[in-house]
C-alpha cells in the first residue's frame, strides 16, 4: 500500500491530489458504514497527498453528505 501511495502521491498535482482523495471518500462513504481500516487508508492517503487535517476534514463531511443524499434519493 505504501509504494501505491507513494506512486500516486509522486504523479499527481495539487488539484489532481484534491481529486483523487475526494474521489476515495466518495466510494468508501457510500457504504454508509466507514471502517476503522477504511478511515486509516484515508489517513494514509491524505498524508501522501500532502493534504492538511481541515482539508481532508471538509471533504470527509462532503462525502458522508453525498452519500446521505444518495440514500434519500434511492429510497423512492
Amino acid at each position: 500500500v505504501d509504494t501505491l501511495l507513494e506512486l500516486i502521491a509522486a504523479q499527481r498535482s495539487p488539484q489532481q491530489a484534491e481529486i483523487i482523495y475526494i474521489s476515495v471518500a466518495d466510494f468508501i462513504a457510500v457504504h454508509g458504514r466507514v471502517s476503522p481500516e477504511e478511515m486509516r487508508f484515508l489517513e494514509r492517503l491524505g498524508d501522501s497527498l500532502s493534504l492538511d487535517r481541515l482539508t481532508r476534514a471538509a471533504f470527509d463531511r462532503a462525502a458522508h453528505a453525498r452519500a446521505g443524499q444518495l440514500e434519500v434519493l434511492g429510497d423512492d
